[in-house]
């Protein structure tokens, strides 16, 4: 029942604020594995029809199994750079923070994300595609006690270079009810690691302006 509760609320929050507003809201996603997100933006600047600017943050935590050890954040601005007619062209740049910890280690990587996503505008709908690239730079390796013990004695902790990089293309499409945005993403994603099954991921959420 546990299960079928959290597949059925697979809820991402689409917050997007134009100048002025602010979005507040939760999110589930299953994204590799199923995340509770709390996110926020705020509207910053508008400039004529065609430059919009927000900036935003949210956290993420594995729910059913919330751990602080196991979490990511992030802050990030996003801008309407592009509209004409019924087009519309976004884009968002984010520093990422992930954290995880195992019996072997605890880990903290430093990464930023670029998402570009060319959008329709229909009436109160607002469909588009998605392109992004989260680049992972830096990593904060701790080593167990237990790997230690059974891998390598002299382990320290330390600051790595990780120049790893997931590239994800999907699709996206939104609705304004009022106050509220409902929104649906779905799509791939390409870390390079040899995965025997596909990494897809898929959302749907709402957020509440004020």
């Amino acid at each position: 029942m546990k299960r079928a509760l959290v597949f059925v609320f697979l809820v991402v929050l689409g917050a997007r604020a134009q100048a002025g507003e602010r979005v507040v809201g939760s999110e589930l996603a299953l994204d590799g594995a199923v995340l509770l997100n709390l996110r926020g933006a705020l509207g910053i600047a508008r400039a004529g029809e065609s430059l919009d600017l927000a900036a935003w943050a949210d956290v993420a935590v594995a729910a059913g199994n919330v751990d602080a050890g196991d979490t990511r954040a992030r802050l990030g601005a996003r801008a309407r750079f592009v509209r004409a007619g019924r087009f519309e062209l976004y884009g968002s740049l984010a520093l990422v923070r992930r954290a995880t910890t195992n019996t072997g280690f605890a880990a903290q990587t430093l990464a930023t994300d670029l998402v570009v996503q060319p959008s329709v505008r229909a009436g109160r709908v607002l469909a588009g595609v998605e392109l992004g690239v989260e680049q992972a730079w830096l990593a904060y390796i701790a080593p167990s006690d237990t790997y230690r013990e059974l891998v390598y004695a002299m382990a320290e902790p330390g600051w790595y270079a990780l120049p790893a990089r997931t590239v994800r293309v999907g699709a996206t499409a939104s609705l304004r009810l009022g106050s509220a945005d409902i929104l649906l993403r779905g799509g791939y994603a390409r870390s390079g690691a040899l995965d025997f099954l596909p990494q897809l991921y898929v959302s749907l959420g709402a957020g509440y302006r004020f």
